[in-house]
């Protein structure tokens, strides 16, 4: 099990989204919750906040009002961040608006001169993995100066790999390219861009990097096909990973590159409908995203947008409570452990509609499921999309029997509209009776992990 997609993104603005106090120290409430989130990666300084960001600055210009913030979320404070959840950092170098000498020096002082844990004195963690740039592939309407055609792009990423890899040669470096067009939508605004930037670039890279898991993606439409789309959505990521590698192939035959989504979240619309980000919809979407995800061997890592604030995306409110994102994150960290295992799953479908980057699909599962054994535990994911009725579920575990069997279920009665507040899914748990063929009941709307030692 490949539990590096069980990521998150730390911002540098705003204090890292608020996980800090006013002096630059972790707040203890927010600690807290990321621990309980168990996030295994942290990308960071976030976002198009990276295209304006440069390390060793004391403070640092926010990308959208253009105001002077001071970098207290720094690189220091981040890999302490990941020294005391034992999460691993992923950073992203400013290919924009940094030069090659800057990256350099960011992997020198993380990976040779390595700074010292105020928190605990200790030697900071390494940082392995890079990544060049954010969306090189978009335009953004308020930064039209951060805009760069893809061989002028593709020859600063040159120059930047270069002197990065002369510094440590072990690190591993990925690249942001993307398919054209998701559902008959434009997803890039450089026509042929992952063409050009290859044609152009002359080092080697380790990965690929996509986002391309925000869906469904447009506002508009009903909110009974929104809701549908949003159930659907992680096959629409199935779906594009597989696209994304084909282009890959077609343009480096031969050449096989991992996969990293490094930004993923719900978006059941954009403005308006923001506050559905934290809907029971968006919650089973992530849920069934991280199954897909962990079942892709080609997805080498991935990380939620984002860890915490940041408006409706984080997955641990400011008030220092865990939101959707975050109940669904921290019961799949429990589940995405060990060996995946052979399931069969049989169950009801519905049709859903075309909504945004979303297609139609004629017959969605209404019940999505992943095993896993580890340790003589097993572990089945599941995610049950009706919210209409419970789920009465038969298990047959076959020549396997258990010891014991537990069920933990996060589930809601507002799988629409969601609300910014605790508790806004239900967790319970249920001691089973262990049997080679069980029967459970899922509420609707809901995500749970059953658990049982093998006997």
């Amino acid at each position: 099990m490949n539990r590096r997609v069980l990521g998150s993104n730390v911002q540098w603005v705003d204090r890292g989204d608020e996980l800090l106090t006013a002096a630059g120290a972790l707040r203890s409430d927010m600690l807290a919750q990321v621990q309980a989130a168990g996030p295994t990666m942290l990308r960071y300084p976030g976002g198009l906040q990276s295209d304006v960001f440069h390390w060793a600055a004391a403070s640092n210009e926010h990308v959208f009002t253009r105001a002077t913030q001071p970098t207290l979320m720094s690189p220091q404070r981040l890999l302490e961040l990941c020294e005391a959840t034992g999460a691993e950092p992923l950073f992203t170098v400013n290919t924009i608006t940094g030069t090659p000498d800057e990256a350099a020096a960011w992997v020198r002082q993380a990976n040779v001169t390595r700074g010292v844990s105020t928190r605990t004195g200790r030697t900071l963690p390494r940082v392995d993995f890079w990544e060049l740039g954010n969306e090189p592939y978009l335009k953004e309407a308020l930064r039209p100066d951060l805009d760069r055609e893809p061989e002028a792009w593709a020859a600063q990423v040159d120059a930047t790999v270069r002197a990065m890899r002369a510094v440590d040669p072990t690190i591993r470096i990925g690249l942001p390219l993307s398919t054209e067009r998701r559902n008959g939508f434009p997803v890039t605004a450089y026509p042929r861009f992952s063409q050009r930037v290859l044609a152009t670039l002359g080092v080697g890279i380790d990965y690929v990097c996509t986002h391309a898991g925000f869906l469904p993606l447009q506002a508009g439409a009903s909110t009974a096909a929104t809701e549908l789309a949003t159930l659907a959505a992680a096959l629409a990521v199935q779906d594009e990973l597989a696209a994304l590698r084909a282009l890959l192939s077609s343009l480096r035959p031969g050449q096989a590159w991992p996969l990293a989504v490094t930004e993923y979240a719900p978006m059941l619309g954009q403005g308006a409908t923001d506050p559905w980000m934290l809907s029971g919809a968006g919650a089973l979407y992530l849920a069934d995203l991280l199954r897909v995800l962990a079942a892709t061997p080609e997805v080498l890592a991935a990380h939620h947008w984002s860890l915490s604030g940041n408006g409706n995306f984080g997955a641990i409110a400011p008030g220092g409570y865990a939101r959707p994102a975050g109940l669904v994150m921290g019961l799949a960290q429990q589940a995405l452990r060990g060996e995946l295992l052979a399931l069969g799953v049989e169950a009801d479908s519905v049709a859903t509609p075309s909504v945004g980057l979303v297609p139609a699909r004629a017959a969605m599962p209404l019940l999505e499921a992943l095993a896993s054994r580890d340790a003589g535990v097993l572990r089945l994911w599941l995610v049950h999309k009706d919210r209409s009725r419970p789920a009465e579920l038969s298990l047959d575990l076959g020549a396997s029997a258990l010891r014991t069997a537990s069920l933990t279920v996060l589930s809601t009665q507002t799988a629409r509209i969601g609300s910014d507040l605790p508790e806004a899914l239900q967790r319970s748990s249920t001691t089973l009776t262990p049997a080679a063929r069980m029967t459970l009941t899922l509420p609707p709307a809901s995500v749970a992990l059953l658990e049982g030692a093998l006997a």
